[in-house]
C-alpha cells in the first residue's frame, strides 16, 4: 500500500497509551499502525523514508522495547529487499 511519505513526512512516533506507531505528515492526516507486520504494506519509498528517522518514544525502557519492534521490522524489509535484489542479480549471471 502506497503511503507516499517521503512527499509530507514530519516524523513518526511510539504512542505508549495506545501502543501504535503514529506517523505525522504535513497537512495530511496522521497515519497510525497498531502492529508492526502491517508495515510490510508500505512501499520501499516509505520503508526506507522511516528508516532514515528513528521512531521517537519516552525514555521508558518497556517502551523504548516496544517502539523498536517497529524499527526493527523496518530495517528487516529493507534486508530482505536488498536480499533478493542480490539474488537477481546471480541468477541473472548465471544465464
Amino acid at each position: 500500500m502506497k503511503r507516499d511519505l517521503y512527499q509530507a513526512f514530519k516524523r513518526w512516533e511510539y504512542d505508549s497509551s495506545t501502543h501504535e506507531a503514529v506517523i505525522t505528515q504535513y497537512d495530511l492526516p496522521e497515519v497510525r499502525v497498531f502492529d508492526p507486520m502491517d508495515l510490510f504494506s508500505f512501499s520501499d519509498e516509505d520503508l526506507k523514508i522511516l528508516y532514515h528517522n528513528p521512531i521517537q518514544c519516552d525514555m521508558s525502557s518497556k517502551i523504548k522495547i516496544e517502539a523498536k519492534l517497529y524499527m526493527r521490522v523496518v530495517a528487516r524489509y529493507l534486508s530482505m529487499r536488498y536480499e533478493v535484489k542480490m539474488i537477481k542479480k546471480r541468477l541473472a549471471g548465471l544465464e
